[in-house]
């Protein structure tokens, strides 16, 4: 496990250089149980509307695009 899985969900999600997080990271920035959030993944493939996972070997990753546009989370640019 490198340092930047070891940081909270926010953080992660606000580093723009984190593309990818866990399914536990994005079901506790949503606020849903994490059996809740697999469970969607099962039967339709996103872990909420519009906010599809990526399969990479057995595990599942959320983009972190995706889950800011869906919290409506907006990078500041930085200079």
């Amino acid at each position: 496990m490198n340092t930047k899985d070891r940081r909270s969900a926010v953080e992660q999600i606000m580093d723009a250089e984190v593309l990818l997080i866990s399914v536990e990271n994005a079901s506790k920035l949503l606020g849903v149980a994490c059996s809740t959030a697999r469970y969607a993944i099962k039967t339709t493939g996103q872990i909420t509307t519009g906010v599809p996972v990526i399969k990479i070997g057995g595990r599942y990753k959320v983009p972190t695009a995706e889950m800011r546009k869906c919290l409506g989370i907006k990078l500041q640019a930085t200079q």
